[in-house]
């Protein structure tokens, strides 16, 4: 049976459209608004899916039909200057350990299977729909209206009991709440381009001259200076790669992003630069980029925001300029909800931010769906409640909801804050070897550092009694051990064992 409250979100991207279908799985009706004409064709680029934000994926029933269209692997190989595979990788997924491995895809792909799988659900997507502001609206008796009440840009007002802002980096609802906070350039340039896997063939003899160990994603380091350079299929039959490369880039004016944005000249020097430092199979790939696939990514980042919701009972926190109340306000507030890269925008070295934002997403369902459907309010808040005007009730949820929120929100920021450190640590790893090597223990990316100490105390423990060592068992637990919070933690695990309807998990669990 479906709730009778309502809630809106703003953006038909991959995070609304996720949001969508984790409020239809707890039983809460909703709809999309999208400032585009259509949700085809909104977005370039690749994404890498893991198992955190798969097990959601499955959970919704789109999982089996996006696997089989997009490129499945289990780890980021790392190769050094010589081309040569260093004892190291970055585990992205793992269908044996983790139940399943990591997804590479354009997210047109993912972007379809998401809104065949809301329009089987009859879950409503609204196009043509640009966010202006939100409304003041009292009622006939003067008395301020549950819920939130919001303009389009096209003069079209709607209302809704919760308004969840999903649009990206740039939403304008953050502006509303948080004016003082804006996205911040932080100093790298990203350039990536396409190239077929054909064009990549060399001599053969394996190493970096041939194309083996390119069935998977891959981090190939350079010479003198030069930074690493990624190159990972992204098709389901991995004859197409990504091909890019960061490094520091001074700041620059909006018209000149726009400039350097459509310069394909500039982008396939950014991507040249370096050429002579780099091993054979970099140098095809930049000698063979598909003519109009590149494109730039000025790395942008959030300051850490104190709240990810309006903590104004009139939900209009910033219209002052000052930013509104803190986290601990009491009262109402709570109806304006910020999500995914709208609260807490990361660099994708981690390749992490779309999933983090799945993550936001289900928790924030659960959230909802406990505060809004909780027994003591007698009848759906922003109904019954609102219509017979038991104001005793509004108030209750509000201060159930405002509660909830921010030990959900408490929980999710632990778990980005620590991301974050192992986004640095991987950004650190795509620096060149020259100043890799002045950084100190624990700025960069180790791969499983236990796993040779395991090795080595078990062949010194047992090298006089015949005991003869299990390198693959030592190596699996290695894995779990450095990557089971990320990729299974265990309020997600737990979650999904029946536990989404208690009322004791109220707060969102991650």
């Amino acid at each position: 049976m479906t709730s009778q409250f309502h809630v809106a979100i703003i953006g038909a991207g991959l995070v609304g459209l996720k949001m969508a279908l984790a409020l239809h799985v707890h039983s809460i009706k909703c709809t999309v608004y999208e400032q585009a004409a259509s949700t085809g064709g909104r977005f370039a680029g690749a994404v890498m899916l893991s198992p955190d934000s798969l097990r959601i994926l499955d959970k919704y029933g789109a999982y089996a039909q996006l696997r089989e269209q997009v490129y499945n692997f289990p780890a980021v190989k790392i190769r050094d200057a010589e081309g040569e595979p260093e004892d190291s990788c970055f585990y992205l997924g793992s269908r044996e350990l983790f139940g399943y491995d990591a997804l590479r895809a354009y997210r047109n792909v993912i972007l379809k299977v998401l809104s065949t799988a809301c329009a089987e659900r009859r879950i409503d997507v609204v196009s043509g729909k640009k966010f202006s502001e939100i409304l003041l609206s009292e009622d006939d008796d003067g008395q301020e209206d549950d819920g939130v009440h919001f303009k389009f840009q096209d003069g079209t007002m709607a209302h809704a009991d919760i308004l969840v802002a999903a649009d990206g980096i740039h939403i304008k609802i953050r502006t509303v709440l948080f004016p003082q906070f804006r996205p911040e350039y932080n100093g790298v340039l990203v350039v990536c381009g396409a190239v077929k896997a054909s064009s990549l063939n060399g001599a053969g003899g394996g190493g970096a001259d041939g194309n083996d160990g390119l069935d998977t994603v891959a981090i190939l380091e350079g010479r003198n200076g030069a930074g690493a350079f990624l190159l990972g299929p992204q098709l389901s039959d991995a004859s197409e790669l990504l091909a890019g490369t960061q490094r520091p880039f001074l700041p620059q004016t909006r018209e000149e992003w726009a400039r350097l944005s459509a310069d394909q000249d500039f982008h396939l020097d950014f991507l040249r630069e370096g050429y002579e430092n780099r091993v054979p199979i970099v140098q095809r790939a930049v000698d063979n980029i598909v003519l109009g696939s590149t494109y730039i990514w000025p790395l942008q980042t959030l300051p850490k925001l104190e709240r990810w919701w309006s903590s104004s009972s009139k939900n209009l926190d910033g219209s002052n300029g000052e930013g509104g109340g803190t986290a601990n306000d009491s009262g109402g507030g709570g109806r304006v909800i910020l999500m995914g890269d709208a609260a807490h925008a990361m660099p994708p070295t981690s390749s992490q931010g779309a999933n983090q934002a799945f993550e936001d997403g289900w928790m924030l369902a659960r959230v909802l769906k406990a505060v809004f459907t909780f027994d003591n309010v007698g009848s759906h808040a922003g109904s019954d409640a609102r219509g017979s005007k038991v104001v005793k009730s509004s108030i209750e949820v509000d201060e159930r909801l405002r509660k909830s929120l921010q030990t959900w929100h408490a929980r999710r920021q632990d778990r980005i804050d620590r991301i974050l450190q192992l986004t640095q640590q991987m950004h650190n790893l795509r620096l060149p070897i020259e100043e890799q090597r002045k950084l100190n223990d624990g700025e960069i990316y180790r791969s499983l550092a236990r796993f040779q100490q395991a090795r080595a105390g078990h062949r010194h423990e047992h090298e006089h009694d015949g005991v003869e060592h299990d390198e693959e068992a030592y190596f699996k637990m290695a894995v779990l051990e450095q990557w089971a919070w990320l990729y299974c933690p265990d309020d997600l695990v737990e979650d999904f064992q029946g536990k989404t309807d208690s009322d004791d998990n109220a707060d969102g669990g991650l």
